[in-house]
């Protein structure tokens, strides 16, 4: 893991999750992937569990190497990275997320439902971890076209919103 420094770059884009199974992993992976190396993405949960294989499978069938993937616990990160960006995609990551962030990082709340949370029939289990799949690579997308990472772009929507840690509203 690496640390921001000071005049470094590359910011730091961390994908905040409830158990780092699902939501957050295919986050992580799209973004690096959408990305390509302007950005250095981390996805962790609140309480960590083991990754999905549904998961697993929609990712790998959209051609991500799966194979070093592993979920994390927040904790673990605290102190090991200084995020510009922190993305909650569930209410109860929003609500847990510890907030001992630095204060310019930008938070944002992007809820998806939790595909593990479809009935037990697995052809309609695997349909809502495609449909999630795709609507968090379309608000990947859609956040990238708006440019986020260009610096002039956040200073103008520091000022629109007069508030650092509200400058992310500029870009929903």
């Amino acid at each position: 893991m690496r640390v921001k420094k000071a005049g470094q770059m590359r910011p730091i884009v961390l994908f905040v999750g409830t158990g780092n199974s699902c939501r957050s992993q295919m986050a992580e992976a799209i973004l690096s992937r959408q990305a390509a190396g302007s950005v250095d993405v981390f996805s962790a949960g609140l309480g960590p569990q083991a990754i999905h294989p549904l998961t697993l499978r929609v990712l790998s069938e959209r051609g991500f190497d799966i194979s070093s993937l592993v979920s994390k616990s927040i904790y673990d990160l605290m102190g090991a990275i200084r995020p510009d960006y922190l993305i909650t995609l569930c209410e109860s990551s929003r609500q847990g997320c510890p907030i001992v962030w630095p204060a310019n990082t930008i938070w944002l709340h992007w809820p998806f439902e939790d595909p593990s949370r479809t009935p037990d029939d697995i052809d309609d289990q695997l349909q809502s971890f495609y449909r999630t799949y795709d609507d968090i690579s379309l608000r990947i997308c859609a956040w990238l076209l708006t440019r986020p990472f260009d610096q002039a772009s956040l200073s103008r929507s520091t000022q629109r919103t007069g508030d650092p840690n509200r400058a992310s509203e500029a870009f929903l």
